[in-house]
């Protein structure tokens, strides 16, 4: 019973820091002109997945923003997924999803 609840607690205590890095680390990544719309965790390989969608006012943003996320010693491989231009008004944006593994 001990072990049980010592292994309970340590399993909480491992994913208690997780959000907060990765808020962290994509406060620091994200260049001006891009914004974040959803950010999701994945946990179904060996280390977790950072899944990222935003809007870019163009695709230098985009190649920025994974270049700086490549410089974290936090995420590993991140990659392109997806992305689509929109407009409305004469306005037009990228709307792009990322992926990335953490540590």
């Amino acid at each position: 019973l001990y072990t049980a609840r010592v292994r309970a607690i340590s399993d909480l205590d491992q994913g208690r820091f997780t959000w907060p890095h990765i808020l962290a680390e994509l406060n620091l990544a994200v260049p001006a002109g891009v914004w974040l719309l959803e950010v999701a965790e994945s946990r179904s390989g060996p280390a977790p997945v950072v899944s990222v969608r935003a809007a870019a006012l163009d695709g230098e943003r985009i190649t920025d923003f994974l270049a700086r996320l490549n410089e974290s010693p936090f995420f590993v491989t991140p990659r392109f997924v997806s992305a689509e231009r929109s407009g409305k008004n004469g306005a037009f944006m990228t709307v792009f999803h990322l992926e990335a593994q953490y540590r």
